[in-house]
């Protein structure tokens, strides 16, 4: 039986995971990830665990909760909250995940034979820029070609560090990018174990075993074989 009392939020979206970091709620100290293989289908999995909530940031704390249903339930939370920090936030996660896919040819684009004024090979500041409104142009020796870009945004781009204030919505999009890539590393690193389960959580009555990645396949039976005999 499971009675496991540690308060954290989890999520497998890697891009809300993302958002909940760059709100400043801060991801667990002790697990703040896990990649797991379900011993029964196969299917791998990445979590990542934050704490409830987070201090004071732009202007009031960030609750994970209420930011998960922000994401699940975007439109009537944009409109009810035009000025929330994670409205550049998601933007620009967005804004990243399209240039991936532009970059690998895995999204097909009519580009612009504009002649371009800024390019750059940077993937987040192309993101922060496509995000905040001004169009790529083309990709063109590994480089994104864009339109003229204001020096106030390359400016509030290089102030990412700062408080979080909502008047630098690019600061924003900076930082979630920034966390996005710490996270995704963070995963990298993450031990995977495959997890085998005996019973029904929904009933409070279930037992795991986990085998970390690795083990020789002589004692991976054996732990499989000592598991099936205390179910």
């Amino acid at each position: 039986m499971s009675t496991d009392t540690d308060t954290r939020f989890p999520t497998n979206n890697t891009n809300l995971a993302a958002a909940l970091a760059a709100l400043h709620i801060p991801p667990k100290m002790n697990g703040p990830c896990s990649v797991v293989i379900s011993g029964d289908s196969g299917e791998k999995i990445y979590t990542y665990f934050f704490e409830e909530s987070g201090p004071i940031f732009c202007g009031e704390e960030h609750i994970s909760v209420q930011i998960d249903w922000a994401w699940r339930n975007r439109a009537e939370f944009e409109a009810r909250n035009p000025a929330h920090p994670l409205i550049p936030i998601r933007r620009a996660l967005e804004s990243r995940d399209w240039l991936t896919k532009v970059w690998h040819r895995e999204l097909r684009v009519k580009f612009s034979s504009t002649p371009a004024k800024f390019s750059t090979d940077d993937t987040i500041l192309a993101a922060c820029i496509r995000a905040s409104g001004i169009e790529l142009l083309r990709l063109d020796g590994g480089k994104y070609q864009f339109q003229a870009v204001p020096k106030s945004l390359i400016r509030a781009f290089e102030q990412f560090n700062d408080d979080g204030k909502r008047e630098n919505p690019v600061a924003l999009m900076r930082r979630a990018l920034v966390v996005r890539k710490e996270l995704v590393e963070c995963i990298r690193r993450c031990p995977t174990v495959t997890k085998y389960r005996s019973g029904d959580p929904a009933t409070g009555q279930w037992t795991d075993c986990d085998i970390p990645e690795g083990l020789p396949e002589e004692q991976t039976q054996a732990i499989l074989a000592a598991f099936q005999q205390i179910q």
